[in-house]
């Protein structure tokens, strides 16, 4: 499953970098996390490469073993 963050309203890397620092933060943070984190490329790209860890399970294993 891909990440949900990316599917709320607004810019998700300013709302992590304000949940994690509590104040505002400044647009130069905004866009170096941006760009760690793949948020400055289009929702498409990040999709496709998206490695589904944020969510992934393992549907190949019995659960009856």
């Amino acid at each position: 499953m891909y990440r949900f963050v990316d599917l709320t309203l607004g810019d998700p890397a300013y709302q992590i970098l304000r949940e994690q620092r509590q104040s505002p933060p400044s647009e130069r943070e905004v866009n170096a996390f941006r760009a760690e984190h793949g948020f400055d490329e289009p929702f498409v790209v990040q999709y496709l490469l998206s490695d589904g860890s944020s969510e992934s399970t393992d549907q190949t294993t019995d659960s009856r073993r």
